[in-house]
């Protein structure tokens, strides 16, 4: 599977349906946590702009080079499911954790996830619309994905 790419603008329009996730941003310094509703996210000029009282998040989805579907440690301990958007350099930046929503919302946001799960996961590269660059393999083969729409 991990020869298999997509777009990165598809997989964060199908992420709106996800609804209230907390979006964990790290880098080398340290780590933001803003907590959004991704049905919020809109894509511009290059751009994943979430923007809710308190918070302005920009992603650049040309800077995504994977994605991961992963268990975390959630609100209160709990393992919650969660989506690892990889930077081209193979680090997890950013990170939609589902651990926001209770009762029926959890029920249709854990649908939503596995839909993701089965279409983008367990791993797969990621190409941004507007630079359509081959995704690097370690062993230096060379990878023609096969990208999903």
């Amino acid at each position: 599977m991990a020869n298999r790419a997509a777009f990165t603008e598809t997989l964060l329009r199908r992420c709106r349906d996800l609804g209230p996730v907390r979006m964990v941003l790290r880098n080398s310094c340290g780590l933001a946590e803003v907590f959004v509703d991704l049905n919020r996210i809109e894509l511009v000029d290059g751009w994943a702009n979430v923007v809710v009282p308190g918070a302005h998040v920009h992603l650049t989805p040309r800077a995504f080079g994977a994605v991961a579907f992963r268990n975390v440690e959630g609100a209160g301990g709990r393992s919650a499911p969660a989506i690892w958007l990889y930077a081209s350099g193979g680090c997890p930046t950013v990170l939609l954790v589902l651990d926001q929503t209770s009762g029926d919302a959890a029920d249709e946001q854990a649908v939503v996830y596995g839909q993701l799960g089965r279409d983008f996961g367990p791993f797969m590269y990621l190409v941004s619309e507007t630079h359509q660059s081959v995704p690097a393999r370690s062993d230096g083969a060379d990878v023609r994905p096969a990208l999903q729409h």
